[in-house]
Order: structure tokens, then C-alpha cells, then sequence
């Protein structure tokens, strides 16, 4: 089996299941972290494929329901992939300052390579006020764990903002140049992120 490094995605909004033609006009959408697919079995392996899905999103950006439309012709590794899919996270789709569930059809370029890993942790900040907040505090010398466990919103605030070794292919491209960039045990200002503002702190090399 062969791991998949990168993934390059186009999103198109769509009309499904009864929605109006023109209800998903003027939706803001931005793809903010991937799941991993699933490793690609031999059979069905090529240097890069695609693959077609429609998506339900939430809301708060979580993906309601898949349905893969261009699938790889082997069920088990789609059933895997639909299942991935469903623990992607996008910003929380917005019309007018206001959320709301949306339909989009997910193309994904599928091509196998090598991944790059960066070890880090992040405080994913709810207002631009806050990341002020706890970026001064880390100026000044501020724990970086025990202002996740207090500021965060991401899950990972109860392990003090620990991603850990992570491919940063499945983060935007915005996000991952930010990662190179730092040094080790440099922390990043505030980052736009979907609704809200991320700081990232990156490990050894």
C-alpha cells in the first residue's frame, strides 16, 4: 500500500436534496484541516487519481453527510475514504454574517508522495481580541500549555495545545508556509483561521 502525501482540493457548492437553485449563492467556504485518506491498495494504485464527493456541511463546519460520486473502483478503500472525509473540518459556511448548512461537491486530486512532518502545538483563539491576549502573554514569558488549557477552544486545550508530529499537507497553505517559517520553540502571531485566530508553536526539528 502506498501513503497519500498530498491532497489538492477544489470545491464547487451545489444544489442537492430539495435545496433551491440559488440558496447556496453567496456562501464563503474554506477548507481548514483534512483527515488522512486511507493508505491506496495496489490494485487500484496510480501516481495520482481523483476522486468526486458530495458533502453536507454543518453549521459550525463539520461534515454532516458523504457520498463519494467518482469513486476508485474499490469499495472497502471508498467506504475508508467516505468514512475520512467525514472528519474533515471547514470554517463554518457564512452568507451575510450568518452560518448555515450548505452542499458542496468535494474534487480531490489525489497524488502520492512523500509527507512533511512538523511537530507543534496551537491555541486556536475564539476572537482576534483573545489571540492578542495570549500572544502578549507569550511575549512576556507565558506558559504556552497553560494558555492553551486556559484560551483554547480546540480539542486539543486539555493536552496543553499538543498537535504533535503532524503532515502539515493536510493544513492550508497558509498555514503550512507559517509552519516552515518558524524556528523550534518559536511561536507564531495570531493567524486567521476560518471564524477564528490560531497561534502555533513549533517543536524541534
Amino acid at each position: 500500500m502506498k501513503n497519500i502525501a498530498l491532497l489538492i482540493c477544489s470545491v464547487f457548492l451545489i444544489s442537492c436534496s430539495g435545496i433551491q437553485q440559488n440558496e447556496n449563492a453567496g456562501f464563503q467556504l474554506e477548507l481548514l484541516e483534512k483527515y488522512p485518506l486511507p493508505p491506496i491498495p495496489l490494485d487500484i494504485y496510480r501516481d495520482y487519481f481523483k476522486i468526486s464527493a458530495i458533502m453536507l456541511i454543518n453549521e459550525d463546519g463539520t461534515v454532516r453527510e458523504v457520498k463519494l460520486l467518482k469513486p476508485s473502483g474499490n469499495s472497502l478503500w471508498d467506504k475508508k475514504a467516505a468514512d475520512a472525509l467525514m472528519r474533515w473540518k471547514y470554517a463554518p459556511p457564512v452568507k451575510n454574517n450568518i452560518p448555515g448548512r450548505i452542499w458542496l461537491r468535494q474534487n480531490i486530486r489525489i497524488e502520492v508522495g512523500e509527507p512533511f512532518f512538523i511537530s507543534f502545538s496551537k491555541i486556536l483563539c475564539e476572537t482576534l481580541e483573545i489571540a492578542a491576549e495570549v500572544y502578549q502573554a507569550l511575549k512576556n514569558g507565558g506558559d504556552f500549555s497553560d494558555l492553551a488549557l486556559k484560551y483554547s477552544v480546540d480539542p486539543t486545550r486539555d493536552q496543553g495545545g499538543k498537535v504533535g508530529k503532524t503532515d502539515i499537507h493536510l493544513y492550508p497553505d497558509y498555514i503550512q508556509k507559517e509552519l516552515k517559517r518558524l524556528k523550534a520553540d518559536e511561536f507564531s502571531q495570531p493567524v486567521s483561521f476560518g471564524d477564528k485566530y490560531l497561534i502555533m508553536k513549533r517543536h524541534g526539528f
